[in-house]
This record gives C-alpha cells, sequence and structure tokens, in this order.
C-alpha cells in the first residue's frame, strides 16, 4: 500500500459548505487530475445519489459507495446505544 501526502478535506452533501462538488472543483484548479471521493453516507439514497452524481461531473475519477451494513459500523452502533443506555439507567 502507498501512502499518500495528500488533503483530505471535508465536503457536504447538505447545505453545509463545501458542496462535494466544489470540493473536486477546487482540487481540480490546483491541478490535481486524480481525486477520489470517500463517502461516509450509511445507506444508498438520493441525497447519496446526488453527491455521488455532482463530485463526477466536476472531475472526480471515483467515489465509494455507502459505507452499509460494515461489521465495524454495527458494533460502534451498539457500543453507543449501550453507552446510552446505561446512562439512562438511575443509579
Amino acid at each position: 500500500m502507498r501512502e499518500l501526502d495528500a488533503l483530505v478535506p471535508a465536503a457536504y452533501a447538505t447545505s453545509a459548505p463545501p458542496a462535494t462538488g466544489e470540493a473536486v472543483r477546487a482540487f481540480r484548479a490546483e491541478g490535481r487530475r486524480h481525486i477520489a471521493v470517500a463517502s461516509l453516507f450509511l445507506a444508498p439514497g438520493s441525497l447519496v445519489d446526488r453527491a455521488t452524481e455532482l463530485a463526477l461531473e466536476a472531475g472526480a475519477v471515483a467515489v465509494s459507495e455507502p459505507l452499509g451494513a460494515h461489521p465495524e459500523v454495527a458494533r460502534t452502533i451498539l457500543a453507543r446505544y449501550a453507552v446510552g443506555a446505561v446512562e439512562l439507567v438511575p443509579v
């Protein structure tokens, strides 16, 4: 595996700037050509589709699929639920 010395800015699919396409366009303006977008969505849907479309239109070469039902995501959700549930129990 090769490590890259590259910036990894956050971009958003909702109203907070920068939008996914804007972030990709900014990298393209800096002369970067091989731009991949890592999706942190948990499930597919219209918001994911739109963010992917905007990133590809702006020049991204790849956009990852939503995280989906990855076991680590499920474990994290269950662990956070367990902590929250314990905090609800009166002592």
